[in-house]
């Protein structure tokens, strides 16, 4: 199942980095999930991605 497609918006710079939240997913708990980043167009710099349960 595909999640959101989300705006990165311009920093400025390869070393400027800023928070975008990506939004809600649900996954049934005691399961594994692969997660992609995949870039449509353009290209970025990803520092940290960060999963928090709720």
């Amino acid at each position: 199942m595909a999640g959101p497609t989300v705006n990165v918006p311009t920093t400025g710079g390869w070393q400027t980095w800023q928070t975008v939240d990506a939004g809600t997913f649900q996954f049934n708990a005691g399961t594994y999930h692969t997660v992609r980043l995949e870039y449509v167009k353009g290209g970025l710099n990803v520092n940290d991605w960060q999963a928090v349960a709720q």
